[in-house]
């Protein structure tokens, strides 16, 4: 179960077995996809903007056809390293949700051999966000239809739908929206006061995503900010503040528990109103 359940943050409420999609008994909380054979995932997602050549965690790889298999194959990527990706895969000569290594230079061609590294298979890309509508950029205003400042109970009204909670307590908890599955709103005595990005987020300085090189974000975003903190924990803080200085989005980098240094990645995406976006682990 552990590869249905890493993908529904990318397809919600659906499961997926294998490149070929099984019947589901008729009592099934899941949804029947049928989307045929695994290389035609890249083309039935139109949504340019939900797919790319940049492989982030938890998207979904799609590998195109090659001799001998026509229907390709997909998998989750759970890992991310300068030369590698760690991808979750079935039906590939191991178990059902096994891990395997997969090598790479250009991220368009994979082995997924282990002793077998010169069998390359070709990659058509990554799947972000399968199915959902381009709902813009985050802003200092709020993403979608929900904004800063303003109550649950509106915000609610506007998505249609109740949010779901997931833990604290009235002064202070978080809610998740089926519209918006990568997403965790902060909610302080019924405020909506922030936003903890889960995997990704589409911003007016581009996507910012969790495994993301702190380099690449360096050179992304003119005039951003970095602080290193040691409470509750020690860190760097990216900050991109708004001119009003109300709103910031801070992407965090931790240090290697073995090396001692900063990994060169993010780790944590948050966004929202001061004092709120500032705490280092939102609802305690």
């Amino acid at each position: 179960m552990y590869m249905e359940r890493q993908i529904q943050h990318v397809i919600p409420n659906v499961l997926i077995m294998s490149e070929l999609t099984y019947q589901l008994p008729a009592n099934s909380k899941w949804k029947k996809i049928s989307i045929g054979a695994a290389r035609n995932w890249w083309t039935l997602e139109t949504n340019a903007s939900l797919k790319g050549s940049t492989p982030i965690i938890n998207s979904i790889v799609v590998f195109d056809s090659w001799p001998n298999h026509p229907i390709g194959h997909v998998g989750i990527v759970v890992d991310i390293k300068k030369d590698s990706l760690l991808i979750n895969h079935a039906n590939w000569h191991t178990k059902a949700g096994e891990k395997n290594c997969s090598i790479t230079k250009d991220w368009f061609l994979l082995s997924l051999d282990k002793k077998k590294l010169n069998n390359k298979y070709p990659i058509r890309g990554f799947i972000y966000a399968w199915g959902t509508k381009n709902i813009g950029n985050l802003s200092a205003l709020g993403y979608g239809d929900i904004r800063f400042g303003e109550k649950l109970s509106n915000a609610e009204q506007k998505t249609g739908e109740k949010g779901k909670k997931e833990y604290g307590d009235y002064f202070c908890h978080y809610v998740h929206f089926n519209k918006y599955p990568n997403l965790s709103f902060m909610i302080e005595n019924g405020i909506v006061t922030r936003v903890d990005i889960n995997f990704f987020i589409n911003t007016e300085y581009g996507l910012f995503y969790k495994g993301m090189s702190t380099d690449k974000l360096i050179k992304s975003v003119p005039n951003i900010r970095v602080e290193e903190k040691c409470e509750p924990y020690k860190r760097k803080e990216y900050i991109i503040e708004n001119k009003s200085r109300n709103f910031a989005i801070i992407l965090e980098e931790v240090k290697d528990d073995l090396t001692g240094s900063f990994t060169g990645k993010v780790l944590k995406i948050k966004a929202g109103l001061y004092p709120s976006v500032n705490a280092g682990k939102g609802c305690l």
